[in-house]
């Protein structure tokens, strides 16, 4: 697993400081590329301004091609689109959930004969960090999209338990109970999903209100190669101090 993209953010109330900003930093990122022999494929790198105003500013360039604005783009496999709204991410989140459930299905529906707390540890080490991958940033998403992966979760989960359809709500909630007492004996057993997202942002506020009026950002990708990285490398990057008021690389 591997990520070899490069993010450059800008925050500024005057929208035209934002290309100059960007700019400055990318002719940055140009010379540190070239002294240590990097390639960048300028075609696939992208720009998205997080805002909702309707008249954006020019575009960055980058090696004197226009890096033109994106509706949204990947970044260490979160997807952000302009408005924050962060539905795509998750939608993605939920197919992606999907496909593997169902690649281990032999083991977790109903007729299986696996263990109930080794069909937990399956959920708790395989599923449950692609529905919570990046929940710090996402997490502050509307709760008509965060239910989007609630229903994929209580969906599993009275596959797990072996509950019927008409039943499923009150077992479920049962379970929830029962694993959350039980979370107080032995930190192995899982949380809800909703209690582990709240608990996984509390520490980083970039709630969509703070972000909608005046945030741009640059994604560089390098070589070509689509980026692809694990559930530990969310806090992979490293900081540039430029003249701009605000970057991050």
């Amino acid at each position: 697993m591997y990520a070899d993209d490069t993010a450059i953010s800008a925050c500024f109330r005057n929208s035209k400081s934002v290309t100059l900003a960007l700019n400055k930093h990318l002719a940055l990122l140009e010379n540190f590329f070239d002294e240590w022999k990097i390639k960048i494929n300028v075609e696939k790198s992208a720009a998205v301004a997080l805002t909702y105003k309707r008249t954006l500013p020019p575009p960055p360039t980058m090696y004197n091609q226009i890096i033109p604005w994106s509706q949204e783009t990947k970044y260490l496999q979160l997807i952000f689109d302009n408005k924050l709204t962060w539905k795509k991410h998750i939608t993605y989140a939920r197919d992606k959930f999907r496909k593997v459930m169902f690649k281990i299905y032999p083991l977790l529906n109903r007729n299986s004969h696996l263990d109930l707390n080794c069909k937990v540890l399956l959920y708790t080490a395989v599923l449950r960090p692609i529905l919570s991958y990046g929940c710090p940033v996402w997490g502050y998403a509307a709760k008509t999209n965060n239910n989007i992966l609630d229903v994929a979760q209580n969906t599993l989960i009275r596959m797990i338990v072996g509950a019927s359809p008409p039943t499923g709500v009150a077992v479920v909630a049962e379970w929830y109970r029962y694993r959350t007492v039980a979370c107080l004996v032995t930190s192995s057993s899982p949380v809800p999903l909703k209690t582990h997202r709240v608990g996984q942002r509390c520490t980083l506020n970039m709630s969509r209100a703070e972000t909608s009026s005046r945030w741009y950002g640059v994604v560089v990708r390098r070589g070509g190669v689509p980026a692809q990285v694990s559930s530990t490398s969310l806090d992979h990057g490293s900081k540039l101090r430029g003249p701009s008021p605000k970057a991050l690389v």
